[in-house]
């Protein structure tokens, strides 16, 4: 529930001005949250299903932070 929230937190958080993309903003967003998420999920060096399949509030970014695109320089991983 905590990461449903802050999830729609930070959507209603991005502004909407002139030249938004909404597609390309909620691309970009997902691909940071899987990102965080392999990292995550990986924390103590062991994996399992449970952790592969829960996104937490820890992982989502906070509200009003700005999340990088590949194309703009900021790729910081792999994205599947």
């Amino acid at each position: 529930m905590d990461a449903r929230e802050k999830v729609i937190s930070y959507v209603n958080s991005l502004p909407r001005g002139r030249g938004f993309g909404n597609g390309r903003a909620m691309r970009n967003f997902f691909n940071e949250v899987v990102r965080r998420h392999a990292v995550w999920a990986t924390r103590d060096g062991e994996i399992n299903a449970v952790d592969l399949t829960t996104i937490t509030a820890e992982v989502i970014p906070a509200p009003g932070s700005a999340v990088s695109a590949p194309e703009s320089g900021g790729h910081r991983g792999v994205y599947l």
